[in-house]
C-alpha cells in the first residue's frame, strides 16, 4: 500500500508542480 500511495503522491506532485517534480526526478536519477 505504501508503494501505491507513493506513486499517487508523485503523480499529484507532477500535476501540481511539474518543475519541482523535474528537480526531484533529476536528483533521484543522479543519486541513483
Amino acid at each position: 500500500m505504501r508503494y501505491i500511495c507513493a506513486l499517487l503522491e508523485a503523480d499529484i506532485v507532477r500535476h501540481l508542480n511539474p518543475r519541482l517534480a523535474m528537480k526531484v526526478s533529476r536528483s533521484h536519477s543522479e543519486t541513483g
